[in-house]
């Protein structure tokens, strides 16, 4: 049966995240959330299922999470996922959780091997980052799998969560209309950003193969499909000898990228710090660009391009998912077409030539970010929808003496 949550003590709500990919936007923006939580009303415990030889991800290092309760499930392998799914109703029981909400692929199948909302005898809500398709059009065919299991998996969940409104029609095509679809837009955090000047500093010299250069980089997983490889042929196409292409993250394609970098055409045009630097220096890094180019094949809202424009880059980016909404073309950074090279660097090539519009580009992304797409309003919005759901049980509780089954959708936002 679900817990009864007494009056007078907050919502508390195990958040789910895994250590298999232990960066990007979407443990960023699940620290975000935490961290900025009314604890008056919503009460967070962080539930970690880890890979041993993975390292830890943000939510497990984060100071500002080193107050909050912390449970661990170890992951033994998909043969072993019945096994973590137990170990969750158990977390669940031990914990007093009134809800369980899971972050990616790997949270999705322990939530689902535990029985769901039904199994867990709480609501379980499920935050999608994205099915945009790009995994099956564009890449390696394992996304298109993990895609397939991870819309399998939410097709329980009481509740579905994207962040975008483009991200909202992806994964209602895939969803039973059973399945509310709830849009909570993303959103960039300013703790995550703040950069040590010095340090900044020595990694433009570092980066720079001379002192007029420009470095214009990326920030994502290392799949084809993000694009890293296409910016830096966007950089060689440019026909600006300045620009030089900086490749931030990790993931399968980084000896790909390595291997490309030291290709003649690449040499000196090319930098890729590396896991450890996307890992521990982000904001750094993204301090020490003059330009910041988001080349994606397909995207939802990507949390990469908020914070690059909350980190004062001027920004191109392609024109996919929500991206023109929140970049609108020339007036806070330039689009391309997705995939198109060509276009990438004629937009490069005016951002690298044109001093005073690359310095206006700047100052507008700022600004439309801070009044548009903070983190307190983003963790109010999580908050309220957490509330919400439980509302939603206790209701059906109170109507059926039993757990429910999914209300009709509702609307997206």
């Amino acid at each position: 049966m679900p817990s009864t949550r007494p009056p007078e003590r907050p919502l508390r709500v195990l958040v789910l995240k895994s250590n298999d990919y232990p960066i990007g936007g979407a443990v960023r923006c699940v620290e975000m959330c935490v961290a900025n939580l009314d604890r008056s009303r919503v009460e967070p415990i962080l539930g970690h299922i880890v890979t041993e030889d993975r390292p830890p991800t943000l939510l497990q290092t984060s100071p500002r999470c080193a107050d909050m309760e912390h449970h661990t499930i170890q992951w033994h392998g998909i043969r072993h996922v019945r096994s973590a799914g137990a170990k969750l109703r158990e977390l669940v029981k031990e914990t007093g959780a009134d809800i369980v909400t899971s972050n990616e692929l790997r949270t999705d199948f322990v939530c689902r091997a535990a029985g769901a909302g039904r199994g867990l005898g709480v609501p379980w809500t499920a935050l999608v980052h994205g099915w945009t398709g790009w995994k099956r059009k564009w890449g390696d065919k394992r996304y298109g799998f993990y895609e397939a299991v991870d819309r399998w998996c939410v097709r329980s969940a009481d509740e579905v969560w994207v962040p975008s409104e483009s991200g909202a029609r992806d994964v209602r095509r895939y969803l039973p209309s059973r399945v509310p679809l709830r849009v909570l837009v993303n959103a960039a955090e300013p703790h995550h950003l703040q950069s040590d000047p010095r340090r900044v500093s020595e990694l433009r010299e570092a980066m720079k193969p001379r002192p007029d250069s420009l470095l214009v980089g990326t920030l994502g997983r290392m799949a084809w499909a993000k694009g890293h490889a296409l910016l830096a042929e966007a950089v060689v196409k440019s026909g600006c000898d300045r620009l030089v292409a900086v490749l931030l993250g990790f993931g399968d394609e980084m000896e790909t990228l390595q291997q490309m970098a030291r290709q003649p055409e690449y040499q000196g045009r090319v930098v890729i710090p590396g896991a450890d630097a996307s890992i521990n220096e982000t904001a750094d890094y993204l301090e020490a660009l003059d330009i910041f180019c988001f080349p994606s094949l397909q995207e939802s809202l990507p949390l990469a391009v908020l914070e690059a424009m909350y980190c004062n880059n001027a920004v191109a980016a392609s024109a996919t998912g929500d991206i023109p909404l929140v970049l609108e073309d020339d007036q806070h950074g330039l689009l391309f077409p997705p995939g198109d090279v060509d276009a990438m660097a004629a937009c490069l090539r005016r951002l690298a030539t044109d001093d005073a519009f690359r310095e206006t580009m700047r100052d507008r992304a700022k600004a439309r970010v801070l009044s548009n797409y903070c983190a307190p309003r983003y963790a109010k919005d999580v908050e309220d929808a957490w509330i919400s759901v439980a509302a939603a049980r206790a209701g059906d509780d109170a109507t059926t003496g039993s757990d429910p089954t999914p209300a009709a959708a509702a609307p997206t936002r």
